[in-house]
């Protein structure tokens, strides 16, 4: 039995793996995950409530309710069968949940239809995240097996959801380390303290933001990705033989680093836009003199704000090296006649920096 138990669950990690090696945003990706455990599962709801905040779960996603219920359904913890298990952090696995106790009609999701229920506690390292449901019209306690299943999935949700994996319209959508938090407390003894504050990890001080070589940059970023699998796939081989559950941990952790999605989110162009006022309050002037020395400068702001007629609007992605960075400040604050000493960038350059700003 316990054997059959690890081949079911690793076989819907194999699966949820395989759908989140795509570059789906958060609210697909999450779609996608309630679609594959209703199929994998046999059910006729599976669905996914997280924290919007400490307070409040919210529907996320689903597979069988209504799908205009997702991020208006919404429920205070230890309300109905969701809120009990997320107060709790215990599995409820009932066949008739109309009649369990605590039970709540919520009208807009049509869930009157559906008699069994079974609710999975989404946490990690003993801190609630969220619920995962799945739903059958058949009136059935779902099996030891199956539970075990969706605790492994759960666990998997809840890596996910801190990593922000899910990251898409609503908070709870939001990863729980970047929500802000209210911390009350009441006074112990009037004055002052002082301590030291030590940090989780050294912090890295960057001291050049912009690439000398950005190709480079993105071949350093390939390989520190690459040792990254290679070093998972060698801590599963050595733990392959022992605990089963770090092993499931590892093959999340693993599952996370051949994504491509986030990869292939990488490996686009970045860029930084902000607002350059030309004291001399000729923008026509600036930009002339700036494309006769080949430099696309930016976009006027007057057409549209008349208080900003003396600005530019401009956009630097990381693709630009320093270099060039330089010389489009040069360009602004040159004022002259372009020769061939200022005149430094060619066309080819320029059409490559206008497509960029």
């Amino acid at each position: 039995m316990v054997e059959n138990t690890e081949s079911e669950s690793r076989k819907l990690l194999g699966r949820l793996r395989e759908a989140m090696a795509g570059d789906d945003a958060g609210q697909a990706r999450l779609d996608k995950i309630t679609q594959l455990i209703a199929d994998s599962m046999g059910t006729e709801v599976c669905s996914i409530y997280l924290f919007r905040d400490e307070e409040t779960l919210e529907l996320c996603a689903t597979e069988g309710l209504n799908r205009e219920s997702v991020h208006q359904t919404r429920m205070r913890v230890g309300e109905g069968l969701v809120g009990r298990v997320a107060r709790t952090g215990k599995v409820i696995n009932t066949p008739d949940a109309p009649s369990a106790r605590g039970f709540r009609y919520m009208p807009e999701t049509g869930e009157e239809r559906f008699s069994s229920f079974l609710g999975i506690p989404v946490q990690r390292l003993g801190e609630m995240m969220g619920v995962l449901v799945v739903q059958s019209k058949e009136s059935r306690e779902y099996s030891a097996d199956a539970v075990y299943a969706l605790e492994v999935v759960a666990m998997v949700i809840a890596e996910m959801t801190e990593l922000g994996a899910f990251v898409g319209e609503g908070s709870a959508m939001s990863p729980l380390h970047q929500q802000s938090v209210l911390l009350k407390g009441i006074t112990a003894q009037e004055g002052a303290a002082e301590g030291n504050i030590w940090l989780h990890e050294p912090r890295v001080v960057v001291t050049n933001p912009i690439a000398d070589d950005p190709h480079r940059e993105l071949e350093r970023l390939q390989e520190a990705v690459d040792e990254l699998r290679v070093g998972v796939d060698k801590m599963l081989q050595v733990s392959s033989s022992g605990d089963k559950e770090q092993a499931q941990v590892l093959e999340t952790y693993r599952m996370f680093a051949n994504s491509k999605g986030w990869m292939r989110r990488s490996a686009s162009p970045f860029f930084k836009e902000f607002v350059v006022r030309d004291p001399r309050g000729d923008i026509s002037a600036c930009l002339q003199t700036a494309e006769a020395c080949g430099v696309l400068a930016g976009v006027p702001l007057g057409q549209w704000y008349p208080h900003l007629e003396d600005c530019l609007l401009i956009a630097v992605t990381e693709k630009r090296s320093g270099q060039e960075i330089d010389r489009l400040v040069e360009a602004l604050a040159f004022d002259g006649e372009p020769n061939e000493t200022n005149r430094r960038l060619d066309r080819p350059h320029l059409q490559s920096a206008s497509q960029s700003l």
